[in-house]
């Protein structure tokens, strides 16, 4: 089972000796990376009068945000209903959302009085532990009844009723993007530019109370909050599932918030981490939070005991460590609690700590074993992910265009009938498919071969892919996803530096997808484009970074070193083991369901006998590697003898540099010099690459020779040689 998507909640916190600015851009550069990390949310929180958060004005950081990200939800979490006016809150939410559609996350939180404050931890006197969770004991925050409390309320312009007026607040914010806001005065008024606006609305609570319980009647997503208050995040979650009905959503989500902090080891995770029990009490003790210590400074100003009892809840709950043990604990509080998604919030002094931390947690998350790699590898206990087979081109081509019809409104027949021609496709590209144990195919691919792009999007050293798409009786069963991940698997093979698409307007649900992995737009290559003369659409375009893109990506024709050698040379081993992982599973289907006498026939037919080489021929690059192999063979044709070209393949990351075409050369040098008058050659009708490669140099098609005319999937060519100058005879040939 895959791990649940990961979010980042950001406080804009800043250290001793930094500024309220440098948090905000710390945020702002927090903002991109996790978008580059493929974190699925940006969230960032309202607090106020906080010596050491920059954090109190969510919507306004929020529209700077998005102004430099393209793909990540931001959002909220949470908005403190009690500070504003419901109008200020949808208006303000509706600004970003409407220069940023499809985006926005407004969490509302439920406002404290003095007396909702001191209620909103109950008591819970003693830890608990629940399969492996920590529930530690509530202890409660020592300034509640301060003075400074008061002041804070009275700036705010919060009242002892706030909390009382909660659900009405909230009805009225989901009635002003709706447009049915009716005033008792019965005066029409419209919140502009809320209404409309697209924008999903959660609710944020810490405990088992009227905020959870609101959230499950209106059928609202629900954020828990184990960060702030872990002893009560099993209670909240389970009020919000009983009280769920449907509602904006169909079924109870629950994202679960975590403070963590990841560094190389546990010991560099700690150190870096070491500030945060003083800042907790800060809080606690209700003079605000304090700029975040250094790490010396926190060895400096330990926590006395009465002290550490106050927040010792607050460090057992922070998940500190390398990749390896935090990603074991989110694990963890994710099967405890059940979350959709988990929402990790991390506060270090040096913002280039923090980043790092969710570079590296990002990392391990990712790092879970993905079965989508391979040619044939399993992607679940329920469908495969492999190169469609020839007899399933119809079937493909049918899925294909049925999944874009139902996400468009309408297309033009020339663009159905090129979505249902797989054949086509094959010759210019891989099509992958998603397929049941029964054949069903549920979802297809088209992905570039190495260095050979489908479109002008793409540029050197990229891998592009094209018409993702999935059934639409199987969506939800994340088979868009495992294909986006095999592509990228495909890509970190060939050694790319980035796998990038384009996708219309229409496509939500795939630009969702896309920014869910980590996917980020790149606009300056968006625009119009001809997808058939004279039809322009408008496309985005989106890159996913594998590594820096080298200052020169383009491969070119390489200069390859070719070297004749034995046929039982290490390195040309290697290279047909090779071979045989990528091909066999291409054909096994064929070759396993025989009969024992054919699948043994088959076995000797494509066997190489070493007696029968004439030459073998590797490719090796300046770095001394031997990326390519070929031979060539004589084979008894009709009693003459003919020259067969034999285990022709180019590593991955390699093609489409000139490694293969150098190997042809090569061979058709080698079979003048021995008098042939033409070479033959058989390939399988799945070798797709192949067969395009021998068009494009002269190869055509002949009737299938001996001893391959048992098996139907074979394809063989043949190409006229001119003697060389000086040459001896011919070899004799059939015609």
């Amino acid at each position: 089972m895959s791990r649940v998507p990961l979010s980042v909640l950001d406080l804009s916190p800043f250290g001793s000796g930094q500024t309220p600015a440098d948090g905000l851009r710390a945020s702002i550069g927090l903002a991109r990376a996790a978008e580059r990390l493929g974190y699925r949310r940006y969230w960032v929180a309202e607090h106020h009068f906080n010596p050491g958060i920059a954090g109190a004005a969510p919507h306004v950081l929020l529209a700077s945000v998005a102004a430099v990200t393209h793909s990540i939800r931001i959002g909220t979490a949470a908005t403190i209903i009690g500070n504003y006016s419901p109008a200020q809150v949808a208006e303000a939410a509706g600004v970003v959302a409407q220069l940023h559609p499809g985006r926005f996350d407004l969490g509302i939180g439920r406002s404290g009085s003095r007396s909702a404050a001191a209620a909103a931890l109950p008591a819970a006197p003693e830890d608990r532990v629940v399969d492996g969770l920590l529930l530690p004991a509530a202890r409660p925050f020592a300034g509640f009844d301060s003075e400074r409390f008061v002041v804070q309320a009275r700036l705010l312009g919060r009242t002892e009723a706030d909390a009382e007026r909660f659900a009405d607040e909230v009805a009225d914010i989901l009635s002003f993007f709706d447009g049915t806001f009716s005033p008792p005065e019965d005066v029409p008024i419209h919140v502009t530019p809320a209404e409309r606006a697209d924008v999903t609305v959660w609710i944020h609570g810490s405990t088992a109370g009227p905020s959870a319980r609101l959230a499950g009647e209106l059928g609202l997503p629900f954020g828990a909050n184990y960060h702030v208050a872990p002893g009560f995040v099993l209670e909240a979650i389970a009020e919000y599932r009983a009280a769920f009905r449907p509602g904006r959503i169909a079924e109870p989500y629950v994202i679960v918030s975590v403070d963590a902090v990841v560094a190389e080891t546990d010991a560099a995770a700690r150190r870096i981490a070491a500030g945060y029990g003083r800042w907790v009490h800060s809080i606690r003790a209700g003079h605000g939070a304090v700029p975040f210590p250094s790490p010396d400074e926190a060895a400096a100003d330990p926590l006395t005991a009465e002290e550490l009892a106050v927040v010792r809840d607050r460090l057992d709950t922070q998940f500190v460590g390398s990749p390896e043990t935090v990603v074991e604990r989110l694990e963890t509080l994710q099967r405890v609690t059940g979350a959709d998604e988990l929402l990790v919030t991390t506060v270090t002094h040096d913002p280039v700590d923090r980043v790092r931390s969710y570079e590296l947690l990002a990392e391990g998350w990712d790092a879970e074993p993905d079965a989508s790699a391979g040619a044939a590898a399993s992607v679940s206990s329920e469908w495969t992910i492999r190169l469609v087979r020839t007899e399933e081109y119809e079937r493909a081509g049918d899925v294909t265009a049925q999944a874009y019809l139902s996400s468009y409104d309408k297309l033009s027949d020339e663009y159905v009938a090129s979505l249902r021609d797989v054949a086509g496709r094959v010759r210019e590209g891989d099509v992958w498919v998603a397929v049941e144990p029964d054949g069903e195919i549920l979802g297809t691919v088209w992905v570039a071969r190495p260095n050979r792009p489908l479109a002008e999007v793409a540029r050197p050293g990229e891998t592009d892919f094209r018409q993702l798409a999935v059934a639409p009786a199987a969506r939800g069963r994340g088979i868009g996803e495992a294909l986006t991940r095999h592509v990228i698997d495909l890509a970190r093979e060939r050694g790319s530096h980035r796998v990038v698409m384009n996708s219309g307007p229409e496509m939500t649900g795939a630009h969702a997808l896309y920014a869910k992995l980590g996917f980020r737009r790149l606009s300056e290559r968006e625009g119009l484009w001809e997808v058939q003369p004279g039809r322009l659409i408008e496309l985005y375009t989106f890159g996913y970074d594998l590594a820096p893109e080298p200052a020169d990506a383009s491969p070119g024709e390489r200069a390859w070193t070719l070297e004749t050698v034995p046929w039982d040379d290490p390195r040309a081993e290697e290279l047909r083991a090779e071979m045989d992982v990528e091909v066999s599973p291409r054909y096994a289907d064929r070759l396993t369901d025989a009969a024992p006498a054919a699948a043994e026939e088959a076995q000797r037919t494509f066997a190489v006998d070493p007696d029968t080489i004439v030459a073998t021929v590797l490719a090796v690059d300046a770095a001394g590697d031997a990326v390519g192999h070929a031979a060539l063979r004589d084979l008894a044709h009709d009693g003459t003898r003919d020259l067969e070209v034999k285990r022709v393949f180019v590593k991955p990351r390699a093609r489409g540099t000139g490694a293969s075409r150098a190997l042809m050369r090569e061979l058709e040098r080698i079979a003048q010099d021995r008098g042939a008058g033409r070479l033959i050659l058989q390939t399988g009708d799945r070798q797709h690459d192949a067969v395009v490669l021998y068009e494009r140099i002269g190869y055509r098609p002949i009737p299938i020779f001996e001893p391959y005319t048992a098996f139907a999937f074979s394809q063989c060519f043949a190409k006229e040689l001119a003697a060389p100058v000086g040459a001896r005879g011919a070899v004799g040939r059939s015609s």
